[in-house]
């Protein structure tokens, strides 16, 4: 561990100090080459220049562009935190992701898109009212468009290994004639995993204690096939407009074997069972989308509409062999059913020297739960949502001067009914105004930039959290949302700097309402503990701090990227009558390095590494990891690429401790993180369909 952190220090002092030697004043605009004792080191221009509304970072035409998949590329780009397929914008959190404007609700997207049809990608930390009030953050990808005729072909399979061998195939097929692209995809893939998690919930009563420990040894398997197809054209090059259809099915198992749970009261055992189960799920996904894009005059005009169906069901059974040789079964059933519909026009228009931005968003999303236990051990329950959601916004930018101006205000109106035959049953109806305020400032000097930003937002809880049913964990440990949640509320203040290859951040966010955990004994039996979802009663205090150093190439082989964050927080709360506070910042590293060997063939070693800390009311242990990975493109159609992310198997232990007001739950998860991967592309004439939606309604899907 010492010498790979040795040398990945080293190797980027190295190339810090090359930098600096061939940082002249007039870096920013064009490339320097200076010969140092035969050594040749090249810096090119930054490419992530900062806008007043995000930072937007070149891929085209540079060394980025030859990687073998989007999320190698993604790697590299500042603000940026990206493991295996999982993407995050540092200090922020899960961003949404559009290309060309179209929301990405399918990571077949990011994965069938090659990195050299990307012409820049960028990084939005503090979106506007444009994006609606959950959404945290934005990555918006633009691609270009080559031209040509006739069929293409792209097909990418790939054999990977964690525990077992899993693969998966996405093939992509499009026609193109004249104005009119048909496209269609197919993509097949199997997930083979185990892995080992102890937990110990502790609930303390004014009276006495009650501690339930589960261990559970488990292994999951899932088939997943899609299929989609749809067609775009553009009678002109002002009006575009197209439709698609996706499908897919997805079949799940899950397997418990040798398991053991244990329940202590004040100390003492009372029982104790080994036991094994399986449940299976079944959820075919329907969903159609339509968009028109066009310009009218001075106007642009964007218009989508997206219409979504799933119905899921899965069945569960368990059988427990307690110590004095009884046994005790527990079997169940639920399906849920989704429907969703969503609207969306946006318009774009240039007036008083500036751009005004106007949209309109209408959701509707209706959710029928239902749920069966046969030994009526926990309550059956059926649970009926419908919301409904408007929302409208006015955004405008300008330039005065040297300093860019962005703001904008948007307006939601949501109301929403929830119902459930749990016990007496229960009805909520509730209705939400919401104003969302946004404003950045940007401000060049010299060769410094700043960039101020507020904006407020709120999060309404998922729809697995606005319910009170059940969920069975073991005999001595039931779970529920609560239907009468409200939403949490936020307020960030950004503040950002860039000074030729480095960018730093701050950001400072107060959150009000956080969803947490509360316990209780079970009212029917108190040997059960019983946890629930509230609102926290304490504001969150969020802080972070991220300094990202990307000099550009070393020597024409070596392109190193070093990110430094600090996460602070300040949380509190009554645990068992006593304040308990929560200020443990987490600390992370992330070394990013690309090796070119040549047109065809280059290499990444990518390094990261996190402290332990606190995360809200609980503390995490740290881990660290190392991936490689090789790619070697033959000629212009074949590309082989092998990865292997967690060299050490270093990141397979994670450890947590939290806290509720009476509840401590200590939690240790053991899972393979180490994966192999292989994968071969194949490309015949391929070029980039020219669909141009951008999905409606993207902060309720993701609360699906």
């Amino acid at each position: 561990m010492r010498n790979i952190l040795f040398t990945l220090f080293l190797l980027n002092i190295v190339s810090l100090s090359y930098a600096r030697i061939t940082d002249a004043p007039d870096t920013l605009s064009k490339n320097d080459t200076v010969r140092l004792k035969e050594v040749v080191v090249k810096a090119p221009a930054l490419k992530t220049v900062m806008e007043v509304d995000g930072n937007l970072t070149t891929v085209r035409g540079t060394e980025l562009s030859k990687l073998a998949t989007t999320f190698e590329v993604m790697k590299f780009i500042p603000g940026l935190i990206v493991s295996g397929e999982s993407v995050e914008v540092a200090g922020v959190g899960g961003p949404v992701i559009y290309i060309d404007r179209r929301k990405v609700t399918d990571m077949n997207d990011i994965r069938n898109l090659s990195p050299d049809r990307i012409k820049t990608i960028k990084v939005i930390d503090n979106p506007g009212a444009r994006y609606g009030g959950d959404v945290r953050a934005v990555i918006l990808i633009t691609t270009f468009r080559r031209p040509g005729e006739g069929l293409a072909v792209s097909d990418r399979m790939t054999l990977s290994y964690r525990d077992y061998l899993n693969p998966s195939n996405l093939l992509s097929l499009n026609f193109r004639s004249g104005n009119l692209d048909i496209f269609a995809s197919l993509d097949y893939s199997h997930s083979h995993t185990k892995r080992s998690t102890t937990v110990a919930t502790e609930l303390f009563t004014p009276t006495s204690s009650i501690l339930s420990e589960n261990s559970v040894a488990s292994r999951s398997r899932s088939d997943r096939g899609e299929g989609k197809i749809g067609f775009n054209f553009s009678p002109d090059n002002k009006h575009f407009f197209g439709a698609y259809y996706q499908g897919s099915f997805m079949k799940s198992r899950w397997q418990t074997g040798n398991s053991l749970f244990r329940n202590y009261e004040d100390g003492y055992l009372t029982s104790a069972a080994y036991y094994e189960g399986i449940r299976h799920t079944r959820s075919p996904y329907h969903r159609i989308n339509a968009f028109y894009s066009g310009k009218w005059g001075t106007w642009d005009c964007d218009i989508n509409f997206d219409f979504i169906h799933r119905n899921s069901k899965g069945d569960e059974q368990e059988l427990y062999r307690y110590t004095d040789n009884s046994t005790s079964p527990y079997s169940a059933n639920d399906e849920k059913r989704d429907r969703f519909f969503a609207g969306k026009i946006d318009l774009t228009h240039k007036i008083g020297g500036g751009t005004l931005y106007l949209g309109t968003e209408v959701t509707n999303t209706d959710i029928l739960s239902e749920f069966l236990n046969h030994e009526m051990i926990i309550p059956a329950n059926t649970t009926r949502m419908n919301e409904s959601n408007i929302g409208v916004y006015a955004e405008y930018s300008r330039k005065f001067g040297i300093v860019s101006v962005f703001g904008g205000l948007r307006y939601e109106y949501t109301w929403a009914k929830y119902r459930e035959t749990v016990g007496e049953g229960n009805k909520v109806r509730r209705d939400y105004h919401e104003l969302i305020p946004s404003l950045s400032v940007r401000v060049p000097w010299d060769k410094v930039t700043l960039r101020l930003s507020y904006s407020r937002m709120y999060n309404k809880p998922i729809y697995a959290w606005l319910t009170n049913s059940i969920s069975y964990v073991n005999p001595n440990l039931y779970e529920a949302g609560n239907m009468y949640l409200k939403p949490a509320y936020f307020n960030f203040v950004n503040l950002s700097c860039q000074y030729r290859w480095l960018m730093l951040s701050l950001r400072y966010g107060y959150i009000t309402g956080k969803v947490t955990s509360a316990s209780v004994p079970y009212p029917d039996d108190p040997k059960v503990i019983f946890s629930y979802k509230i609102n926290s009663p304490h504001p969150l205090t969020q802080l972070s701090a991220v300094a990202t150093v990307t000099p550009g190439f070393i020597g024409r082989i070596y392109y190193p990227q070093l990110s430094a964050m600090i996460f602070p927080q300040y949380y509190k709360i009554d645990f068992c009558g006593k304040p308990m506070r929560f200020k443990n910042p987490m600390g992370r590293i992330n070394f990013n390095n690309l090796l070119k060997f040549s047109e065809s063939f280059n290499a990444t070693l990518n390094f990261s590494w996190s402290s332990a800390g606190d995360v809200e009311s609980g503390h995490h242990n740290g881990n660290w990891q190392l991936d490689l990975g090789i790619t070697k493109s033959f000629g212009a159609h074949w590309t082989l690429q092998l990865n292997a992310d967690d060299i050490f198997n270093t990141a397979r232990t994670l450890k947590a401790t939290s806290y509720t007001s009476q509840e401590i739950t200590r939690g240790e998860w053991i899972f393979t993180r180490r994966d192999i991967r292989l994968s071969v592309t194949y490309r015949f004439n391929v070029r980039k369909s020219r669909y141009r939606d951008a999905s409606a309604g993207e902060a309720e899907m993701e609360r699906l």
